[in-house]
């Protein structure tokens, strides 16, 4: 279509979508407020020198922000859990320049990096419709013994849990990808069916290295689980849900499980 201008506009793509979200824009402006704020107010603490590197304070501090920064986006599993600790690292870092400027202006920042924190929450994804919302009555049938259901994949979350919210975006496009009549997706919601993460020994502790976990339900038994049960934290990212479980071969028909 057309504008006033005779140029066609280009549709959003999902990613740029939600990236435009109140909650990544206002954090970001949040965020860069402190160039202006630097600008205006010069600081004899921020412009010391370390006497065996020679780069002044402020610098180290950026310089250090960037490179662990750097570090956590080779291994962030997604754009989202990626940004989310980019706003989380530098708010931190801001605080503790603005606290080296004036202590006035930290007040500031704390009240406006609180105001963000309670405010904006990040946003809901879409999870499809490939994904299917399970309770106990409707887990039971693929948990039992005896019933003919096919193999599915299901995504033990919690809310409140970052890497849990993180990890959506990229279940849900598997299984929009993978869905087939040998392999069904679905999702827990450990808050509100906590029953069913005790009984297949998902921890749902503060603590819990078994958030997020998935849990392939084949012959009315969990034949894989990842994280493993009791295992350290492990990074959980697209390529390592489709090796780990074989999707490739169960969506093309060449996969052969243990009991066949």
């Amino acid at each position: 279509q057309l504008g006033r201008t005779g140029t066609s506009e280009r549709p959003l793509t999902a990613m740029e979508a939600r990236f435009r979200q109140p909650y990544y824009v206002l954090n970001a402006i949040a965020l860069l407020s402190y160039a202006p704020v630097r600008l205006m107010r010069g600081s004899l603490a921020l412009q010391q020198r370390d006497a065996y590197v020679g780069l002044t304070r402020e610098s180290e501090v950026l310089l250090t922000l960037a490179f662990y920064l750097f570090s956590k986006y080779r291994k962030a599993p997604t754009t989202e859990s990626f940004l989310s600790t980019c706003f989380l690292c530098s708010k931190f870092a801001v605080l503790f320049l603005a606290y080296l400027i004036d202590t006035r202006i930290f007040a500031w920042y704390v009240i406006l990096f609180s105001a963000t924190l309670v405010t904006l929450q990040g946003p809901k994804f879409d999870w499809g419709d490939s994904v299917e919302v399970l309770s106990p009555p409707t887990l039971a049938p693929y948990s039992t013994a005896g019933q003919k259901k096919p193999p599915l994949l299901v995504f033990f979350f919690a809310s409140w849990n970052q890497a849990c919210t993180d990890l959506i975006p990229t279940f849900a496009k598997l299984a929009e990808r993978y869905s087939c009549n040998s392999l069904r997706f679905a999702k827990v919601d450990v808050s509100q069916w906590p029953e069913l993460a005790k009984q297949h020994k998902v921890d749902t502790s503060a603590m819990s290295s078994q958030l997020p976990a998935l849990l392939l339900f084949e012959g009315g038994e969990v034949s894989q689980r990842l994280p493993p049960e009791g295992s350290k934290p492990v990074l959980i990212d697209e390529a390592g849900i489709i090796a780990f479980f074989q999707l490739d071969g169960r969506l093309a028909g060449t996969y052969k499980s243990k009991s066949s």
